[in-house]
């Protein structure tokens, strides 16, 4: 297990997509708004992205992003290969043998294997895996955001993103309702929403991880108030995820608060999450998510042919669900790890 791993932010990892699974299986589902979670991840991804540019400032972006491509192949592939199998008549029996019905059944997927969902370029109708698109902006939002970092410097961080993160927002917030969630962009408009709030989230990210890194004494002098500070955003973004209305933007406020609580030492987070478990636990939730599509499109299979389960508590149902995604995280990291030892 690689030692430099920060347990507290590797917990929050494993706690948000807990937050974030159920919302794809509504049946098993007490968040209304779980997913805010997505907020968290960009947010952090925006945070490494900035470690990574300092740490290995003369990778390229191409480099940079095919390492992370890596990282996600195989999972990739195999949730998709089995929600495929699993919908044999959509994805698999042929429909139409002519070059509309092909191409709309078979060729109209490949940018989704190719980590393009998120862009929207094609209308596919729905998708394999449809929460993949998070994956796709992830990449996709990273290269923007670290090639101009390698390119402007500074300037990217002083000018370049705090405008971008103003005016994104101001974009989103332009549809007539106070909110992060997806919806289809503007009429006329050729900005995809999903990809200006990735790249806006992790451009705050950016933004923390650099005044973190140049007020660091400021914040082991205040790490009382840091420790108080990351409380109250956890307290904060639980509450949203309970909430029947929307607040997610007030999270773009909250989150950095407990990431910086995570990074500081001496902080209720260092102590309560100080064992390797979690460190465990984070570096699975990566699996979790991509594997969570499958085990929810199971559930509603097997509840429909076993309908006493519809009379379960939904705290029953809920843990259950998480335990059989987390049981198919560790198996979907288990034979993904043995693909990559065979093939890079």
């Amino acid at each position: 297990m690689a030692t430099n791993r920060n347990a507290s932010i590797d917990a929050m990892r494993f706690i948000f997509i807990l937050f974030l699974c159920p919302v794809h299986c509504p049946a098993v589902s007490p968040f209304p708004n779980g997913y805010i979670a997505v907020e968290f991840f960009f947010v952090l991804a925006g945070f490494f992205i900035y470690q990574s540019y300092k740490k290995h400032s003369d990778i390229g972006t191409i480099d940079f992003t095919l390492k992370k491509l890596k990282r996600f192949l195989w999972p990739l592939v195999i949730s998709l290969v089995l929600l495929a199998l699993l919908d044999r008549k959509g994805y698999i029996y042929p429909h139409e043998l002519s070059p509309d019905g092909i191409l709309s059944q078979y060729f109209i997927r490949i940018p989704e294997f190719m980590f393009c969902q998120g862009l929207q370029l094609i209308d596919v109708g729905h998708y394999i895996n449809v929460t993949l698109w998070f994956i796709s902006i992830l990449l996709i939002g990273g290269a923007i955001l670290f090639s101009l970092l390698k390119s402007f410097g500074h300037k990217t961080i002083s000018v370049i993103l705090p405008l971008a993160v103003l005016l994104g927002i101001t974009y989103l917030r332009s549809f007539g309702n106070c909110g992060l969630i997806w919806r289809p962009q503007l009429p006329g408009s050729p900005f995809d929403c999903n990809l200006i709030r990735g790249i806006i989230e992790m451009g705050l990210g950016v933004i923390l991880a650099y005044v973190y890194e140049i007020k660091k004494e400021l914040f082991d002098r205040y790490n009382t108030l840091v420790n108080v500070l990351g409380l109250i955003g956890l307290a904060g973004v639980f509450l949203i995820v309970c909430a029947k209305r929307n607040y997610d933007t007030l999270s773009l406020f909250l989150i950095p608060m407990i990431i910086v609580a995570c990074m500081q030492p001496e902080t209720i987070y260092s102590k309560l999450f100080k064992n390797k478990v979690w460190s465990w636990l984070g570096g699975l939730s990566m699996y979790i998510y991509f594997i969570h599509s499958l085990v929810s499109a199971i559930y509603y299979i097997i509840v429909s042919k076993i309908s006493v389960l519809n009379e379960l508590p939904l705290a029953v149902s809920l843990i259950g669900y998480l335990m059989v995604c987390t049981f198919a995280g560790v198996v979907l990291k288990i034979v993904s790890e043995k693909l990559y030892k065979k093939t890079f």
